[in-house]
């Protein structure tokens, strides 16, 4: 933590600057040298990262004061506070080693942003370019127990979670839900992310979709009313993800999106969720999760392949780890994609796989592998359970495959048709085409699978 000190400054200025900075008492805290002994006494005994020095004429003394702690500590930078009519020119000559110069009445905003600059804060811990209600879903969707601190301009909240569940709220004036619905709706906010360490009492009951729509209605209810006869069209948000350079191209990536991210060259791959993106610039996604750990290393510029379904189309794309997020949230910022490849998972070629599998026809059971799959069929290798005749199945006879996929809990069942039984020294090998009217949970079963193992061509 920075420290910064305050000293010789003028009751009213002091006062202002230091409600101002209390904001940041995660990032600095702030000390208040009120006489000159104070002044001499906390520089000689603390390391100082910043001083802030009233230098108006009156404060003449000041200088003395600097000239001193800078011997002591050459290092450290000042920020001076000047009258609008000071002549600055001067105060540069006589004393060089003052870094900035803030005129009164201060500009706390302003002070605040050199203050953060010049001491090189790490914002890491800070999450922009993503929308604060999308940023809470993915709390909730990830059952996370923390708490955020929001700031917009010099208004500061606290929302606070546990397991996902939005359980209290606060502001300077406001609490709970009242003060959920007004820190939700404030824009271009800056979200800091935290561990919770505190056993709060829940006082939200409210569910966050619930205070979410609340704050959506309060904005439109501030929204001016066109004037009577006027008509307005109201244009729908566009949300999916486009091609700059092929506008009629859509990506369907939309928040919530389960996505596989792999690293590039590898047949391994992980689960992940799109969190949010910033068009043309980055986007934001959950770090793959794999009994593989594939994605341990997630230093910037390491390339990865990305791959979800959407609407019966598989999407994948190239991309570059940018940044990984702050914790206690596993996050990436993945490089805006360029180039988008998609495949209608129907004109899918087969992928090879070992799935085990029970079939089923004429009441008669044998056990085996699925040797490859696609969304129309699957070919599959089987042995007869009590005997070592190969079963006596006719074409086009119905079978009912019982089958196990990876992260999918107990068997599942496809029916399909048999379309081809020949007799090898390793077993009896068929080929099933599915029906026609999957049961779309189970279609969506086997296209997870395809794109979680399977490449793109």
């Amino acid at each position: 933590m920075k420290t910064i000190l305050l000293m010789g400054m003028d009751k009213r200025s002091g006062d202002i600057i230091s409600k101002a900075l209390k904001a940041y008492d995660d990032l600095f805290q702030i000390l208040v040298a009120d006489n000159d002994d104070q002044v001499l006494e906390i520089s000689s005994g603390i390391r100082l990262d910043l001083m802030i020095a009233d230098m108006s004429p009156q404060k003449n003394k000041n200088l003395e004061l600097l000239h001193y702690i800078k011997k002591v500590s050459p290092e450290t930078p000042v920020i001076s506070i000047i009258d609008v009519n000071h002549p600055l020119p001067e105060l540069k000559i006589e004393y060089p080693g003052i870094t900035e110069y803030i005129n009164k009445p201060v500009d706390t905003q302003r002070l605040t942003d050199i203050i953060l600059k010049m001491l090189r804060i790490d914002m890491s811990g800070q999450i922009r370019g993503i929308s604060l209600p999308s940023f809470l879903q993915m709390i909730e969707m990830e059952e996370k127990t923390c708490y955020l601190k929001v700031r917009q301009n010099r208004n500061t909240g606290y929302l606070y979670f546990k397991k996902g569940g939005l359980i209290a709220a606060e502001t300077d004036t406001k609490e709970n839900e009242e003060a959920a619905c007004e820190i939700i709706g404030w824009e271009d906010a800056n979200i800091e992310i935290f561990a919770s360490d505190k056993n709060l009492e829940k006082k939200i009951d409210a569910p966050l979709i619930n205070i979410l729509m609340e704050t959506l209605k309060r904005k439109d209810e501030k929204n001016p009313h066109p004037a009577k006869g006027e008509t307005v069209r109201k244009k729908t948000p566009d949300r999916s993800l486009k091609k700059p350079s092929e506008p009629d191209l859509y990506f369907g990536l939309e928040i919530g999106t389960r996505l596989h991210i792999s690293p590039e060259h590898s047949a391994a791959t992980g689960k992940s969720t799109f969190i949010g993106m910033k068009p043309d610039a980055y986007l934001i996604v959950s770090t793959p999760r794999s009994s593989d750990a594939i994605l341990e290393n997630t230093d910037p510029g390491k390339p990865v392949v990305v791959k979800y379904l959407f609407n019966g189309i598989i999407f994948a794309f190239k991309s570059v780890i940018l940044q990984a997020g702050p914790e206690p949230f596993d996050l990436l910022f993945l490089q805006y994609p360029q180039k988008i490849e998609l495949r209608y998972i129907r004109s899918l070629k087969r992928i090879k796989c070992f799935l085990p599998v029970r079939a089923t026809c004429r009441h008669e059971e044998a056990i085996g592998s699925i040797l490859d799959i696609n969304i129309r069929g699957c070919g599959c290798l089987l042995q007869k359970l009590n005997t070592k005749d190969s079963p006596a199945w006719g074409i086009n006879e119905h079978v009912l495959l019982q089958c196990r996929f990876p992260g999918i809990e107990g068997e599942v069942e496809i029916s399909g048709h048999l379309k081809n039984l020949r007799v090898t020294n390793e077993g009896t090998v068929i080929g099933v085409a599915f029906l026609k009217r999957m049961n779309p949970e189970m279609e969506e079963i086997i296209t997870r699978y395809m794109i979680s193992v399977g490449e793109l061509d």
